[in-house]
């Protein structure tokens, strides 16, 4: 048993002990309940009300709270106590972070059918229910934010902070003010939307980006906003070779080897095929562009090459036979009326030879289609009597190219590249084909924007991803483009006027720490005539 000890005459009786956490776990118990069951209301009350005016219910709330904190009445000393409470506090800030992290985890502002996917049927009605697919757009965590607001208000007043030794916890509380009062300015009117525009085009509305489903209506504003250029800047393109194997009735892509790793042989598919870069052949001009054959006398002899002429007559190797050179097409094609061969264009787009190989000695020939694009197809010439003619065609303009040398089961040979639209070579197994690629990537892209108000320009800006535009509140971010379409850009358009109440509420609670760890503390020391800490002395 205890024996309390009287304090001596003079002194002030000891201080109580401070309460344990397990004495306020009733108290914040209770506040989470209360704030809570104001949630539930709030949260109805919002939801019948337009969109615009949501936050009305939280702000009156607030009104409220401050007005009974203010006006003498019985409840006023209850509210002061309860809103300036540790535990009104505690309860409070992990209800508001909890939901943040809930509305950071859970997708927000999409239609109602997204979320029955995303989440299942079980789930997505409690989702929409309770506000969770628009949570920072809530009614009852606006009156959260609202509460918290008020409370550091009433704690600020209840300290006395506008007394100097207090100023740093006066700063430090508003501060929080400020930076809560921007978030709910940016709530209720704020702005998140794009703009689509093609050169020379300009507009002057934007449209929202829709929540919930809710259909968009274009937003003024207020002035007009043209796009006078679009540019893509892409990354020099690495030059690779993609091997593709069949799967089913398509390839598919295994593997890529970047052309410095390709010096060395490299395995192709699984039919024990491999191949190696053998060099770079850089671009150079003929006089003019010919065409050649690949004669290959039995199955076993390496094809010899025949230079000729469209309407000319040649002997082929080995003596027996010569072909005859009936027609150039530069631009194969069957013409759909009279279903004979034709030329499209005089573009060497798909060229083809029709010849006829005739025995030396006299006789019937074999008339025959070779197309150069297609060498294999020799539509004609069929299995009979004869040498296997193949066609190459040569432009006069031969663009750079690259070398490869291919061993497979079959055999072996080199293969040359094209470096722009190189036809893809696909090996004797048919289930593989190597191809190689100069694809590129975009570093950036930007758009050359202008403000015009009343006809004249009044600003204009070159815009990037994180580089925008701003005018009078509003900013413009470059957003997307379309590769097939040089001439769009899309913009995302943001509003936020609460934005400079955030960053003053920043300056604020800054100066209000910097204050209490650093300038009273000088300021008692030196009042008391204390020499400077070192830390202090320089």
């Amino acid at each position: 048993m205890s024996i309390p000890v009287n304090a001596a005459p003079g002194t002030a009786p000891p201080a109580a002990p401070p309460a344990s956490a397990a004495s306020r776990a009733p108290g914040i118990g209770i506040c989470f309940a209360f704030l809570l069951g104001i949630a539930v209301p709030v949260g109805v009350l919002g939801r019948s009300v337009p969109a615009g005016d949501t936050l009305a219910i939280p702000l009156g709330l607030g009104a409220a709270v401050i007005a009974g904190a203010i006006i003498p009445g019985p409840t006023r000393r209850l509210l002061i106590c309860t809103l300036t409470s540790l535990p009104f506090a505690v309860a409070l800030l992990a209800l508001v972070l909890l939901a943040t992290i809930l509305g950071t985890l859970i997708l927000q502002g999409l239609p109602p059918e997204a979320y029955a996917r995303h989440y299942g049927g079980a789930v997505a009605p409690i989702l929409l229910g309770l506000g969770l697919n628009d949570l920072f757009h809530a009614s009852w965590y606006a009156a959260w934010l609202v509460l918290l607001a008020a409370a550091l208000v009433l704690v600020a007043v209840r300290r006395k902070t506008w007394r100097p030794p207090q100023w740093g916890h006066g700063l430090a509380h508003l501060g929080v003010v400020l930076i809560l009062a921007g978030a709910l300015a940016g709530v209720r009117e704020g702005f998140k939307g794009h703009i689509d525009l093609h050169e020379g085009q300009s507009t002057d509305a934007a449209l929202p980006v829709s929540r919930a489903g809710a259909a968009a209506t274009p937003r003024p504003l207020g002035f007009s906003l043209r796009l006078d250029d679009f540019d893509v800047e892409h990354y020099p393109p690495e030059p690779k070779f993609v091997v593709y194997e069949r799967q089913g009735n398509s390839f598919k892509p295994r593997k890529a080897i970047k052309l410095k790793d390709a010096g060395a042989w490299t395995a192709i598919g699984s039919g024990g095929a491999s191949f190696r870069w053998v060099r770079r052949i850089e671009a150079s001009r003929r006089e003019s562009e010919s065409h050649v054959l690949l004669v290959q006398r039995d199955a076993t002899a390496p094809p010899e090459e025949i230079p000729v002429t469209p309407d000319a007559t040649v002997p082929l190797p080995g003596g027996a036979w010569r072909v005859r050179v009936l027609g150039y097409y530069p631009d194969f094609v069957i013409d759909t009326e009279t279903r004979k061969p034709a030329s499209r264009s005089p573009h060497p787009n798909n060229p083809a030879l029709q010849v006829e190989v005739l025995p030396t000695g006299g006789g019937p020939g074999r008339k025959q289609w070779l197309f150069a694009r297609m060498p294999e197809f020799d539509h004609g010439g069929g299995e009979g009597a004869g040498p296997r003619l193949r066609y190459r065609y040569l432009p006069a303009e031969i663009p750079a190219q690259v070398e490869v040398e291919v061993r497979s089961p079959e055999g072996e040979g080199t293969h040359r590249f094209a470096e722009r639209e190189a036809e893809p070579l696909q090996l004797p197994d048919g289930r593989t084909i190597l191809a190689y690629e100069r694809k590129t990537e975009v570093k950036e892209y930007r758009s050359r924007l202008s403000v015009l108000e009343g006809g004249r320009t009044v600003r204009e800006k070159t815009i990037e991803v994180n580089d925008p535009l701003t005018w009078r509140g509003w900013s413009f971010y470059q957003s997307n483009y379309r590769e097939e379409d040089p001439t769009y850009s899309g913009i995302q358009v943001v509003r936020d006027p609460g934005l400079p109440l955030v960053w003053a509420g920043l300056l604020m609670m800054c100066a209000g720490l910097v204050y209490i760890y650093y300038v009273r503390p000088r300021m008692t020391r030196t009042r008391e005539g204390l020499p400077p800490r070192p830390e202090e002395a320089s």
